[in-house]
């Protein structure tokens, strides 16, 4: 009998049960099992910095001017590795403005007519992001991630004007316009990027820096109209890199 009761005690310290197996896994591996903070509300915040329009009927390829960005984001971290996240993002707008100089045949001399350009290209996403967390070192975790979803892309009025100097010294000479109507329109969208967050406490995480590339689709005017006929739209593939700062706040 005394063997019995010291065979059962010995088994007792060899063998722990589960859950205290469990936490020394969970705290080797550096993890945990509970559901405690899984959720996270994120706002992000930075510039986007368009691509070269060179779509079809843009005289010039250039550049437009970088936009305001900013995003909102509820979130799921399956695990320490993985988090999913639905986020809304806005891109406040991108300013095209390019000037173009061609030689017209006008009473029979050559003049050289300035062509003005002006347009702002807007857009809103929707999208599914996962995210994929590398190693922890002292709270600091770099990350990777991607993206699919929905960009609301809304293509402003594309303003064409050209003037030229009749006589040199003189005010120039209205020589044509045109204006081509806003669209918008729906279009698939992807991102990638990757980042660098730091965690602050159990419950504010910052995300020092994030970049992303972002493939927004394409923007499109409407045809216009002026005096002889019918001006084909502008169309170009909307596309930037942002690279914005943030917190992420979990629950």
């Amino acid at each position: 009998m005394k063997n019995i009761l010291r065979l059962s005690f010995l088994t007792s310290i060899l063998q722990p049960n589960s859950v205290y197996a469990d936490t020394f896994c969970n705290e080797e591996l550096g993890s945990t099992l509970s559901n405690d903070n899984r959720f996270s509300l994120s706002m992000f915040v930075g510039e986007a910095l368009g691509q070269k329009f060179s779509g079809e009927n843009y005289t010039i390829h250039k550049k437009p001017k970088s936009s305001n960005t900013y995003s909102i984001g509820i979130g799921y971290s399956f695990n320490d590795k993985f988090r999913g996240e639905i986020a809304v993002a806005s891109f406040r707008g991108f300013d095209y403005k390019a000037d173009y100089t061609e030689s017209h045949i006008i009473a029979g001399d050559v003049v050289k007519v300035d062509w003005q350009y002006k347009q702002n290209i807007k857009s809103n996403t929707v999208a599914i992001n996962l995210h994929h967390d590398l190693r922890n070192i002292h709270n600091i975790t770099p990350y990777i991630s991607g993206g699919i979803g929905m960009a609301i892309v809304k293509a402003g009025i594309f303003d064409a004007i050209g003037l030229h100097d009749e006589n040199v010294g003189n005010p120039p000479i209205l020589f044509d316009s045109y204006d081509l109507p806003c669209k918008t329109q729906h279009n698939f969208m992807w991102n990638i990027g990757a980042g660098i967050s730091y965690k602050v406490s159990d419950f504010i995480t910052w995300d020092v820096v994030n970049y992303r590339y972002y493939d927004l689709g394409r923007a499109t005017t409407e045809d216009g109209k002026k005096e002889g006929g019918v001006v084909p739209a502008v169309k170009t593939k909307l596309s930037a890199h942002s690279i914005t700062t943030g917190i992420r706040m979990n629950f």
